[in-house]
């Protein structure tokens, strides 16, 4: 049996017992074949410049979050060939 490894470092993910939420900043596989993942919580008190404190989760426990697409934004420039150089004839 062969399985599949999906890797979701730096991807933002919740813990679904806790709700735990956070980035995953390191990935462990031990032989016996346990997947944990580290997840550090985004800063939320800038006065104390204190590094919050991670938290280690099993793979299986934690769900990568979707992060909301921004549509494709059209470009604002102004019609073709209004930049384009001018040769002179001769």
């Amino acid at each position: 049996m062969r399985k599949t490894i999906t890797f979701i470092l730096g991807k933002e993910i919740e813990d679904k017992i806790t709700g735990f939420k956070g980035t995953v900043t390191a990935e462990i596989f031990y032989l016996n074949g346990c997947h944990r993942v580290f997840v550090t919580p985004r800063c939320t008190d800038n006065k104390t410049n204190e590094k919050p404190e991670e938290e280690v989760f099993d793979r299986l426990d934690v769900t990568v979050l979707e992060l909301k697409k921004e549509p494709a934004k059209k470009p604002n420039h102004g019609p073709r060939g209004r930049n384009e150089k001018k040769l002179c004839k001769m």
